[in-house]
């Protein structure tokens, strides 16, 4: 029970990662923004829970995880209902940060419970279960905002949202216990600024190229100020005696590898989440509901093969599951690269989508069991923020990368052939993103090679 209230905040707080996206265009327009000021919606969560994400490490530390939990959900509760007020853009994207606030507590809480809840043996078909929150809520946030933007507006998103909180919140009040060990380790401030900024700097950067050069010195001095400040954090964790994130988690090859696989991942379906609603609604003129709906069959394929891909890890290596799930990538970008322009045939964009959301969900699954389980106990907590964390940071990379790159090319396709119009140049604009998500697609089969299964002594201290 606890672990099923753990799963429902998670997956509340990860719909609203892409709940925005199909509603993006209408945000523009009620809002006068452009693309670049309206990703900061999405890639502004992002980016909140990547900086909040490693806090939980000590949080869980600290305090009773019950109280942390019940806290964290109403945090998130208070950021709905101030979005669902919002007159404006700026008090939205106020709302949207305080909501991510609380996510950012009760995701690694999440990992860390399905860890220390459940025996070696039961973990695959647990983190299977886990993985359908993970994934599938950011998957259906298009899907089913578009059909809550056609019956109503884009409030209605978060006053469902927080009815949904306060139904969980009813639930913990009952369900939740304390879980793990209460040391109160001392926190490292300067550390957790430095990550902050790092994180923060990058993302920025990436971000700001929608709408600047990369000569602009806003653009590479945000993108060098945030590497240097990364550097230095990491530098400051390996001399430290309580580092703020151990760095031993980086000495195990097999979660090293594992976590750029779900990189690579996150960022081409976040890539795809972003854009693909713009392409149905701009290009294609079709319904927010009906552009919903063509996502919808990506989405049942996560509800479907997480779990069984989970099941079936119980019994095979991970590297099978990771090639397949590489090839079905690679597979989904180049029928996207054939089938997107003007005339597209939609059936080709469901299949498309759909390969790309059983590609990653057989990619994702297996490395991230592989790649926590090769930890010892004493570093799950450490291993689920760094998870968590570079799980947020690839999201808002591909996210900033996609908005990017459309911009870029549609602008430059429109200057050199203004006859092609603005659907044409958007057009342009959305094959170079699938390209990006190709090249994703072949860093990610060349990994998977080496991924395999931690032995059962891995686990132990």
């Amino acid at each position: 029970m606890m672990l099923s209230v753990l799963m429902a905040g998670t997956f509340i707080g990860l719909f609203g990662e892409t709940a925005l996206n199909m509603a993006l265009t209408n945000l523009m327009s009620e809002f006068t923004l452009s693309a670049g000021q309206a990703q900061w919606l999405v890639t502004g969560y992002l980016l909140t829970l990547a900086v909040f994400v490693p806090v939980s490490a000590f949080l869980v530390r600290w305090f009773n995880t019950r109280t942390l939990i019940l806290n964290a959900l109403a945090v998130s509760l208070a950021g709905c209902l101030i979005a669902a007020f919002a007159p404006g853009f700026t008090v939205l994207l106020l709302g949207r940060v305080i909501q991510a606030v609380g996510t950012g507590v009760v995701l690694p809480v999440l990992l860390s419970a399905a860890l220390l809840i459940f025996p070696v043996y039961q973990r695959g078909m647990v983190m299977g279960m886990v993985g359908i929150a993970i994934t599938l809520a950011p998957a259906l946030g298009p899907t089913l905002s578009g059909f809550i933007l056609t019956a109503f507006s884009w409030h209605a998103i978060f006053w469902l949202s927080a009815l949904a909180y306060v139904a969980v919140i009813l639930l913990a009040l009952k369900a939740m216990a304390p879980i793990g060990e209460i040391t109160r380790p001392r926190i490292d401030i300067f550390s957790l600024l430095l990550s902050s900024a790092g994180f923060s700097g990058v993302i920025y950067g990436l971000a700001i190229m929608a709408e600047h050069s990369l000569n602009s010195p806003q653009v590479w001095g945000s993108l060098l100020a945030g590497l240097i400040c990364l550097g230095v954090f990491a530098r400051r964790q390996v001399v430290m005696k309580t580092p703020m994130i151990h760095p031993d988690v980086f000495r195990q090859p097999m979660f090293v590898i594992g976590l750029l696989l779900m990189i690579l991942s996150m960022m081409s379906v976040l890539c795809a989440a972003i854009i693909l609603p713009i392409f149905l609604k701009d290009v294609l003129m079709l319904s927010a509901a009906l552009a919903g709906v063509l996502l919808l069959p990506g989405n049942i394929i996560n509800v479907i093969f997480s779990p069984l891909i989970g099941l079936l890890y119980n019994r095979f290596d991970a590297r099978p599951f990771v090639v397949t799930g590489s090839l079905f990538m690679l597979a989904s970008a180049a029928l996207f690269l054939f089938s997107v322009g003007e005339s597209a045939q939609i059936r080709h964009i469901v299949v498309a989508f759909m390969f790309l959301c059983l590609g990653v969900t057989c990619v994702i699954m297996p490395a991230q069991t592989t790649a926590l389980s090769a930890l010892p106990a004493s570093l799950y907590a450490d291993g689920s923020a760094v998870w968590n964390t570079f799980y947020q940071v690839a999201g808002a990379v591909g996210t900033a990368m996609a908005i990017t790159l459309m911009s870029f090319y549609r602008e430059k396709t429109y200057a050199a052939f203004p006859e092609h119009g603005e659907t044409g140049a958007l057009a342009a604009g959305l094959h170079a993103v699938f390209w990006f998500i190709l090249l994703l697609g072949f860093l990610s089969l060349a990994l998977s090679f080496f991924l395999r299964k931690p032995h059962p002594h891995t686990n132990t201290e």
